[in-house]
């Protein structure tokens, strides 16, 4: 005799997160586990009538900063507050800013640990700016740090540019890893950008 399902959402429109069209179907989940995806008949324990709502595994974050936060919150917060069941990592780096002078060392003792292969700096949007003028430039950070121009980031802070080449690549020294150093490449996040050719030459 088969056994009723814990739970039935009948109707929905499945969306199932393997880039396949979205199509009608009913999903049963036992023991807190997906069991049958498909036209199911019959009853369940609990139905719900999803038609006209969208069924999803839950929503994949493919941007995300965790590689470090996965160490020390099992929730990965704030993304699993948000309906996020699955997350991308390693796509865009290590997010340890901000954080409180004192644990500078703490941070720095934990990434030497996840042994690293290269380090990649700066971010996207950082590197970007959200105009030309306000771009991530190598070549300004580069002397004392009080001669060092500073730029607005798109966060709205002023950047000190205290972390230039020089401390880049000591970093990179230190780890005992190779340096990767992004470098912009004429475009900027509200639409600024540099004409292809002559104009981007260093």
């Amino acid at each position: 005799m088969r056994s009723v399902p814990d739970l039935i959402i009948k109707g929905g429109t499945l969306v199932d997160g393997t880039g396949a069209a979205p199509r009608v179907a009913d999903v049963a989940v036992d023991a807190g586990r997906i069991t049958d995806v498909g036209q199911i008949s019959g009853g369940g324990a609990r139905v719900i009538d999803a038609e006209g709502l969208l069924v999803t595994p839950g929503w994949v974050d493919i941007h995300t900063h965790y590689d470090g936060q996965a160490t020390w919150d099992p929730w990965l917060a704030p993304s699993s507050h948000h309906g996020v069941t699955t997350v991308a990592m390693g796509n865009c780096g290590v997010g340890f800013a901000p954080v409180e002078t004192n644990f500078h060392d703490d941070l720095i003792e934990m990434m030497a640990a996840m042994k690293p292969n290269f380090l990649r700096l700066p971010g996207g949007n950082y590197l970007e700016g959200d105009f030309i003028n306000e771009r991530f430039n190598w070549k300004e950070t580069i002397g004392p740090l009080v001669d060092r121009p500073t730029h607005r980031s798109p966060w709205n802070y002023q950047s000190s540019d205290g972390m230039g080449l020089l401390e880049f690549l000591e970093w990179c020294e230190d780890l005992k890893v190779e340096p990767v150093l992004a470098v912009y490449a004429g475009y900027s996040l509200k639409g600024d950008h540099v004409e292809p050719g002559a104009a981007l030459e260093p």
